[in-house]
């Protein structure tokens, strides 16, 4: 489920950054773009086999907390192994719909609807997953975790988005007249408006708040009760009814081309993430620090 998020949430940045300022997207700088090839087929593409507990070396986790965690970590995968390649699909056809600047884009509807059903369906397997970790850390541990996700939610409150309009605007030439049919298209057709996205904010916020504390049952928290990929889905298909009929060819070929650079660059970094992973579990037991 994390993944879905991260993947799907860089197609709705792609479509963002151009339609910045149309309701207060938050979309991140552009980056450099590699040479990527298109990105296979669903069937083709597997999800990293371990995620380990990189990005925890800071909570100095013991050797039995890193074996519960992986533990926990390889039901969930196991549990969400069908989401996972649904929400590849999703993406894909996402960028397809770029590429043929067709919002309407049969694939996109078809994997959209698929990946709300899959992905409503497994929404338990990572309540149940948050609800164990809570059990896994100590109170302190806990705090170490969140207090930092607390400071990006926060420090991303306000964020227009507009370095990265500027920077893919002049990418795709957009002229005048562009930007100002997409601010006009956004006020009719964005259906999670800002202060949505912001009621949204505040109830991860008060999740992982709630995280920190010693009583804390993931089912029963304000965000588990929200259609949240409903939300994503939707919000990646107003983008594109917002965007691409103002694009012309050239600039969407150029648009897609940005975003699978960005789902490319994901990739590799969960590939890093495994391949780290994998060492870690060889390292001697104790501690596990991140300079050890």
């Amino acid at each position: 489920m994390v993944g879905f998020f991260v993947r799907v949430r860089s197609v709705a940045m792609v479509l963002a950054t151009v339609a910045a300022g149309c309701g207060g997207v938050a979309v991140p700088r552009v980056p450099d773009s590699p040479s990527v090839s298109p990105p296979r087929e669903a069937s083709e593409r597997e999800p990293p086999t371990r995620g380990g507990s990189d990005g925890l070396e800071h909570l100095e986790l013991s050797a039995e907390q890193q074996k519960d965690l992986e533990a926990i970590g390889d039901r969930l995968r196991q549990r969400l192994t069908r989401a996972d390649r649904q929400r590849v699909a999703f993406q894909d056809a996402a960028i397809d719909a770029i590429a043929h600047c067709d919002p309407a884009f049969a694939r996109l509807h078809i994997e959209g609807q698929r990946m709300i059903r899959i992905g409503t369906e497994a929404k338990p397997a990572v309540l149940d997953a948050l609800d164990e970790l809570h059990e896994l850390l100590s109170a302190d541990q806990r705090k170490k975790l969140v207090q930092p996700m607390l400071s990006r939610s926060r420090a991303r409150r306000g964020d227009d988005g507009s370095d990265g309009f500027e920077a893919l605007g002049k990418e795709l030439d957009l002229s005048v007249s562009q930007v100002l049919a997409m601010l006009k298209r956004a006020r009719n057709h964005i259906s999670l408006g800002s202060r949505e996205r912001e009621a949204l904010r505040d109830q991860f916020e008060q999740g992982a708040k709630a995280f920190m504390g010693d009583r804390f049952h993931a089912h029963e928290t304000a965000l588990a009760q929200e259609p949240v990929v409903e939300h994503v889905v939707r919000f990646v298909h107003d983008l594109g009814v917002v965007v691409l009929p103002v694009l012309d060819a050239r600039q969407c070929t150029a648009l897609a081309k940005f975003g699978r650079d960005l789902l490319a660059e994901a990739e590799a970094k969960d590939q890093e993430r495994a391949t780290k992973a994998a060492v870690e579990s060889k390292a001697p037991s104790g501690h596990l620090r991140g300079g050890d």
